[in-house]
């Protein structure tokens, strides 16, 4: 019986792990308008995304977007190289990159492709 439980306590756990989505906290509305003027965009990761998960895949991103990330308030500080549509389409694939499947605008959590068309492009 205690085999059981604990098999079945796993697959829980295993399941539930593999179904988990990493997602990213926008800025408000007031601030993304902002944002599109400065080309500097501010979002607060995800627990599971860390300084060296930023730093390392950041790298391959430099000639369209600067990345900096604060450890302690999980909050990463992207900054577009050029303010383009371009440039704009690479931060979110800098989110697919770090894992972030979702991003969460006030109390609406949607795709990054959902989030780029209504609010970033």
């Amino acid at each position: 019986m205690k085999k059981i439980l604990l098999i079945l306590s796993l697959l829980f756990v295993g399941f539930s792990t593999i179904n988990a989505q990493s997602y990213a906290i926008s800025a408000d509305v007031k601030k993304l308008e902002i944002a599109k003027t400065t080309g500097v965009y501010e979002f607060v990761m995800g627990a599971d995304v860390t300084e060296e998960k930023v730093t390392e895949v950041s790298k391959y991103y430099t000639e369209y977007i600067t990345i900096t990330y604060d450890a302690a308030t999980s909050k990463s500080t992207i900054t577009l190289v050029n303010i383009d549509e371009k440039s704009k389409m690479v931060m979110a694939r800098f989110f697919g990159a770090i894992g972030a499947e979702k991003i969460m605008m006030g109390e609406e959590l949607m795709s990054v492709s959902d989030y780029l068309q209504k609010y970033i492009l």
